[in-house]
């Protein structure tokens, strides 16, 4: 199997988390992976407080060969973009996560409205990218716990 047909693929998940996967090696570099990602963690939100409730998480990317572009994408989760949702049982939460501090570009695979982060490859070393969320103010929530499950993608 020649390197351009190649694809590593892993998954983890816990409360609002990103999981893994990896996409097809193109020419220049040799590898990328995501060496970690970090679980979204929005903590308390208050349904009458009447405000967005925002966090930051981060994902990690290791590349090596000679730099080129590469694309980070992240799925709809369970019940897909516009916005995503949260769970608890029958019970949703809406979130959304952002290629931006102002929470304006919904990161998502590129469609329904959503973009994906691209740049080039810096090689050689562990290379942080944040991931910006936020629960939008004045839902009817429920009290309990909810999660979801993002697969995130690198394609290079």
């Amino acid at each position: 199997m020649s390197s351009c047909a190649r694809r590593r693929r892993s998954v983890i998940g816990v409360l609002v988390c990103l999981g893994i996967a990896g996409g097809e090696p193109a020419r220049a570099l040799d590898s990328c992976t995501l060496s970690s990602v970090n679980a979204l963690a929005f903590g308390g939100y208050d349904a009458l407080a009447g405000v967005a409730v925002d966090t930051t998480g981060g994902i990690t990317y290791h590349c090596t060969g000679t730099p080129e572009t590469i694309a980070i994408s992240i799925d709809g989760g369970a019940n897909g973009y516009g916005p995503r949702q949260m769970n608890s049982g029958v019970h949703t939460l809406e979130y959304d996560v952002y290629l931006d501090a102002g929470r304006s570009t919904v990161w998502g695979d590129g469609s329904s409205g959503t973009s994906v982060w691209q740049g080039t490859a810096v090689v050689d070393e562990d290379t942080l990218i944040s991931v910006f969320a936020r629960i939008f103010a004045w839902q009817n929530a429920h009290v309990g716990s909810y999660g979801d499950t993002l697969v995130v993608t690198i394609t290079y």
